[in-house]
């Protein structure tokens, strides 16, 4: 019965991935995106469905990290890891920034500097995706990138942002069971965005985040294995 119900979500998972928000209205007629991440990778562990999707849908991308993740001493590994994770992914368009007065720790940043480095890169960008204002873990560096864009986008009207939205603890941990309640709660908010990976996507985000030996400590596996963040991702727009 329990292997019955498996199979019937993956069934679900997959019918819902070609036929439903395939294609979500903010990647449609994109000029360029620029992501904006905290760390070395923050762009496997959480944004993965959507690099996948507009690499699937050929639109220009970039993507730009604020720290190398020195919070251990291992910025210079981190750095050679994210570029192979990115590559892994077939992305080739990066930039990291190793700003002494925004280093990876459990701290917030400056969001007028975060701001400015928004605007340096944002060159020729229709859109910037970042994290919301809960940062999906709590992680203060991923929250002041929110503040850092709401900032940006106060003086520049012309790009839109998007922030991927957080859950509940319990939903981030229930892979494709997740897709659910997901189905649920964009029937009742039509202002949510979900982008899903197939499972041949999947696998590439499992094996980019693979690629990042420095992080993975037991719980990461335990992490790519569960999380509905490998798989799902919901966008709303930063109003």
């Amino acid at each position: 019965m329990i292997w019955l119900t498996f199979i019937s979500l993956l069934v679900l998972y997959v019918l819902y991935h070609k036929y439903g928000w395939r294609h979500p209205l903010f990647l449609q007629s994109q000029k360029k995106i620029l992501l904006v991440i905290a760390h070395p990778d923050d762009e496997v562990m959480f944004f993965g469905p959507t690099l996948c999707a507009i690499k699937r849908l050929k639109i220009p991308l970039k993507v730009l990290c604020l720290s190398n993740g020195n919070a251990d001493a291992m910025g210079k590994i981190r750095e050679i890891e994210l570029k192979a994770s990115l590559e892994n992914l077939g992305i080739s368009d990066f930039s990291l920034v190793n700003d002494t007065s925004i280093q990876d720790g459990f701290v917030s940043w400056d969001p007028a500097l975060i701001s400015s480095y928004i605007h340096k890169y944002s060159l020729g960008v229709s859109s910037i995706l970042t994290f919301d204002d809960y940062g999906i873990s709590g992680h203060p560096n991923h929250i002041s990138l929110n503040h850092g864009l709401v900032l940006f986008l106060k003086q520049n009207t012309k790009i839109k942002g998007y922030s991927l939205k957080s859950i509940s603890l319990i939903r981030k941990f229930t892979f494709v069971i997740d897709i659910i309640p997901t189905i649920l709660l964009n029937m009742l908010n039509s202002d949510v965005s979900t982008i899903t990976a197939s499972f041949t996507e999947y696998f590439r985000v499992r094996n980019s985040m693979l690629l990042h030996q420095s992080q993975m400590l037991w719980f990461r596996h335990f992490y790519i294995m569960l999380s509905r963040y490998m798989l799902i991702n919901d966008w709303e727009e930063v109003q």
